[in-house]
């Protein structure tokens, strides 16, 4: 699914219009509607933007659900072990979505 699909998805989530969400992060109605249809490229800065707006994690644009719920489960069954390194874990998963999204 591409970002601006996902943009569209969680607004909708939170019940808001993309004319709510244009105003809260000083855009246009028609700009909304160019991010969620591909039209317009949304940069980092404005995901955060979004993101802030929604009180969403930036990472649900990018990040595949089931991925998450993968590492999430992974480190659910790690987490008691003496050996698991977390911090360690957490720089593979990130750069793995840096290099997803180059």
């Amino acid at each position: 699914m591409d970002i601006g699909n996902k943009i569209k998805i969680l607004r909708e989530e939170k019940h808001m219009s993309q004319q709510k969400l244009a105003d809260l992060i000083s855009k246009s109605k028609s700009t909304i509607e160019k991010y969620e249809d591909g039209r317009i490229e949304v940069s980092v800065r404005i995901l955060k933007e979004i993101s802030k707006a929604l009180n969403i994690n930036i990472l649900r644009f990018v990040a595949d659900e089931e991925d998450l719920l993968n590492n999430v489960k992974q480190y659910y069954q790690l987490k008691d072990n003496p050996n698991y390194n977390m911090e360690d874990d957490f720089k593979l998963i990130l750069e793995g979505f840096i290099n997803r999204y180059k």
